[in-house]
């Protein structure tokens, strides 16, 4: 009985995945055909059965971008680069997308940001934290052999010290990444142009307007309006329905 029923299980999962694998081919002769709206909607289907791919995602960002979506394709390739930091596609259409925005936004502004984009294209966060603790075990390792062997600790000084430095370095970028990422949450703006508000609400002052692609981090949601900040430190209020969360 068990047996029958591990069997069962097994053909069904088999199924399910051989059903993906389905929507996923008809969704890649639809981005091949030019239907870019059956495409992303395909797409779409696969990421709300909770596949999480970087392929999928670096996909769905295509699609959105040759139906004219640059705001969603950003999100998307963002997405992608979470999950394939290194992918040299996903890399390359985020930089397209970016320089063919409207809105030229330039380095962040903030110390802590600055340190966190620094590695956001190169490692995942897992990533990172792996390295830091081979790190601190090597340096650890290091030091005691230097405690329990008095005649190498002049041999060992230097790189125990240069050790301690690269640690620390990978330390505070890794503290940055996991501050960032718990503090803020990471979006792009997806309609054509927004008004930014001094407050959350139309009847507020219009300070500037930002437009599609426009990347940012939100700070405060009040109802339907949230606070952010762009890259260069410009802060505002804008509608949550203009943007969509990375």
């Amino acid at each position: 009985m068990k047996r029958l029923f591990a069997l069962s299980i097994v053909a069904l999962l088999a199924g399910f995945v051989t059903a993906q694998n389905d929507v996923a081919e008809q969704a890649s002769a639809a981005y091949q055909s030019g239907d870019y709206d059956r495409s992303v909607q395909l797409y779409e289907f696969l990421l709300v059965e909770g596949i999480q791919d970087g392929a999928v995602y670096y996909n769905l960002g295509n699609a959105y971008f040759q139906a004219g979506d640059n705001g969603r394709a950003l999100v998307n390739y963002r997405r992608a680069q979470n999950l394939s930091p290194r992918d040299p596609d996903v890399n390359a259409n985020m930089a397209f997308i970016r320089a063919r925005r409207l809105d030229l936004q330039g380095d962040e502004a903030g110390f802590v940001e600055s340190l966190a984009v620094l590695t956001s294209g190169i490692l995942t966060p897992a990533e990172l934290a792996w390295i830091v603790f081979l790190l601190w075990a090597l340096w650890f390792g290091v030091l005691c052999v230097a405690i329990l062997r008095e005649n190498w600790r002049d041999i060992l000084r230097a790189p125990l010290l240069l050790l301690g430095v690269v640690l620390l370095a990978g330390l505070l970028l890794l503290g940055s990444r996991l501050y960032i990422n718990a503090s803020t949450q990471p979006a792009v703006v997806v309609r054509s142009t927004v008004a930014v508000m001094s407050g959350p609400g139309e009847e507020y002052l219009e300070i500037f307007e930002i437009h599609e692609a426009a990347e940012l981090r939100l700070w405060e949601t009040r109802g339907e309006w949230i606070r952010f900040a762009l890259p260069d430190g410009r802060q505002g209020w804008i509608t949550l329905q203009s943007v969509e969360l990375v």
